[in-house]
Order: structure tokens, then C-alpha cells, then sequence
């Protein structure tokens, strides 16, 4: 089982910190629509000085903000930060084992919504075998992550993990041997 989480963790690491960390740090283009949209949800664009530009630039999680937006989610833009950093964290303290089973809870929980907010309708609509090509891997990504996550949160860090270390579970009873007996 050790084995199993690591590489669950190196998974971790190599999916969501990347992600979580261009969420919040790049920038994205939207289109005059979509700033219109994202200026009532109270994101201030990237670009207002240059006059007569047609595009919003604002930080990337602000398209997480539409998707949350248009399907009728309160709170678009603090949930959409919420997931970013939320994705940095996983990816940082998975490598080290660090609160192993409550990052695989957050995997879980996060590719379950994942799954229900852009995967569950096309494979409604079209059949799983008449999905898009983008779609079906979307979908099978989301499901597989969902799965890593609820394995660490059965199975925990492992040895090499910094869970270990520092919530190491003594045992209650004492291992030495029973003394023998005078009488």
C-alpha cells in the first residue's frame, strides 16, 4: 500500500499543483461579453487602461467563475478561488504525505463536482459511447481522480509520508513480553 500512495501523491503533485498555480497566476483574454459578465461578478479587468480594447483580461480562475456563474452558482468568484488554491494546496502537500486522507477527501469531493457540472450532461445526452472524444477523457480523468482521492482517504499517506511521522499511532498494548510470575 505504501507504493499505491505515492504514487497517488506524485499524481496529485503533478495534476493540481500545476493547475491550481495557473489558475491564480496566468492570464486569460475574455471577450467583451464575458468581462461584462465577470465586471457583475466584481472582477476588475487586467487591461482597463488601454482604451478602445475589445478584451478582458483577468486571471484565469475567472473562467471557472463563468462556468460556476452560468450554471446558477451562488458565490461564482469566491468558489472559483476556492478550488484554485485549494488545487495549489493539494499539490503542495501531497508530495510530503501531509494530511493525506483530508486532500483525498478534497480530490474527491472537487472531481465530483467536476463531474456533475460539465461531465454528467453529455453523458446523459449522447450515451457514454456517443460522447465527444474531449468529453469522454474529461469524464474518465474526473472519475479516475475522484477514485485516487478516495483510496488515500481509505489507505492514508503510507510510510513515506509525513503523516506517518508526525501522527504515529502507538499501539495500546505493550509490545514486550509478560514478566513471569514469582509464585
Amino acid at each position: 500500500m505504501n507504493v499505491v500512495s505515492l504514487l497517488a501523491r506524485i499524481v496529485f503533485l503533478i495534476t493540481f499543483l500545476p493547475t491550481g498555480w495557473n489558475m491564480i497566476m496566468t492570464h486569460k483574454d475574455f471577450t467583451a461579453e464575458q468581462g461584462h459578465v465577470l465586471k457583475e461578478l466584481g472582477v476588475q479587468p487586467e487591461n482597463e487602461d488601454e482604451s478602445g480594447d475589445e478584451m478582458f483580461k483577468a486571471r484565469k480562475l475567472n473562467q471557472m467563475a463563468l462556468l460556476f456563474h452560468e450554471n446558477g452558482i451562488a458565490n461564482a468568484r469566491a468558489i472559483s478561488w476556492t478550488v484554485a488554491i485549494g488545487e495549489l494546496v493539494i499539490g503542495v502537500l501531497a508530495l510530503p504525505g501531509l494530511f493525506t486522507r483530508l486532500l483525498g477527501a478534497m480530490v474527491l469531493v472537487l472531481n465530483i463536482g467536476w463531474f456533475c457540472l460539465i461531465s454528467l450532461q453529455p453523458a446523459i445526452e449522447h450515451a457514454v459511447f456517443g460522447m465527444d472524444h474531449v468529453d469522454f477523457t474529461n469524464m474518465i480523468l474526473q472519475l479516475c481522480l475522484a477514485c485516487l482521492g478516495m483510496s488515500l482517504v481509505i489507505i492514508g499517506g503510507g510510510a513515506m509520508s509525513l503523516d506517518r511521522m508526525i501522527f504515529r499511532r502507538h499501539d495500546a498494548i505493550d509490545p514486550s513480553p509478560p514478566e513471569p510470575d514469582d509464585a
